[in-house]
């Protein structure tokens, strides 16, 4: 059996989000609803979607695949029935 990492997991679900596929993302959490707000002012605050930029005004404490799982949830357009 393959083994995935969990981001190259989260780069697939994206590729398939940039195909067209409907994806139901709803079940995904994150350690509180604070830090998926953070996430997005960081991308909002950064002018684009890249990692690097947001985690650089984010800080350590948040991981490039939590900030990459955030992203997926976003342009998934499930943020507004994100409950965490």
């Amino acid at each position: 059996m393959r083994r995935l990492s969990t981001g190259t997991v989260i780069q697939h679900l994206e590729k398939a989000l940039e195909l067209g596929k409907s994806l139901d993302v709803s079940h995904i959490t994150f350690a509180s609803p604070d830090r998926l707000a953070k996430i997005q002012a960081a991308f909002q605050k950064a002018g684009n979607d890249m990692l690097t930029p947001a985690r650089n005004l984010l800080g350590e404490s948040f991981t490039y695949d939590e900030i990459r799982l955030a992203r997926l949830v976003v342009k998934a357009g499930s943020v507004e029935s994100y409950k965490g």
